[in-house]
Order: C-alpha cells, then sequence, then structure tokens
C-alpha cells in the first residue's frame, strides 16, 4: 500500500470511529429518556440497528454459529457502536504510513 492510500485508509477509520463512538452517547441518552418517560428501558439491540439501515437479522445453519450470532446481535447498540467506534479508532492510529 502505498502512503497516501494508507493515510487516507487511517482517516477514514478514525472519522467512522470518531462518529460511532460519538453517536453512542446519543443513542444511550435516547434510551434514558424513553426510559423515563415510559417506565421501561427500551433496550436497543445490534439487530435493531441492523434492521435500521436495512440489514436482516444474520442466519447460519450450524446451531452453535447461529447461538454465536444470536449473543452478539442481542448486545445494546449503544455498547456495539461505542465498541465499533473504539475499534476502528484504535486499528487506525496504528497504521503506519
Amino acid at each position: 500500500m502505498h502512503a497516501l492510500e494508507t493515510n487516507r485508509t487511517a482517516d477514514v477509520m478514525l472519522s467512522f470511529g470518531a462518529a460511532f463512538a460519538g453517536v453512542a452517547p446519543i443513542i444511550l441518552a435516547i434510551e434514558a429518556v424513553e426510559w423515563f418517560v415510559t417506565g421501561h428501558w427500551p433496550g436497543w439491540s445490534i439487530e435493531d440497528g441492523l434492521l435500521f439501515v436495512g440489514v436482516e437479522k444474520p442466519l447460519a445453519y450450524f446451531n452453535l454459529t447461529q447461538f454465536a450470532l444470536d449473543l452478539l446481535t442481542d448486545l445494546p447498540l449503544a455498547l456495539g457502536l461505542y465498541l465499533l467506534g473504539h475499534l476502528l479508532f484504535t486499528l487506525a492510529l496504528r497504521i503506519d504510513p
């Protein structure tokens, strides 16, 4: 990879990482307000977030694989976005030009 391409990739990863990690507290705040108003926690999951952007729940042919995918998609959406953002940001900082 050329240095220019590497820098561009790192910049994109930093941008997406910061955006994902920045959106997570907003989603958490929306959930908290909804909890305060309705009296019950909405509990948006990663599956709900994937459905929001048009990605259906992943289906697998093996029971263990399906179980693992179910666990992954049942994580709270705010936590998943924060972890994804942190991961992208950290990986971008480790890219050497």
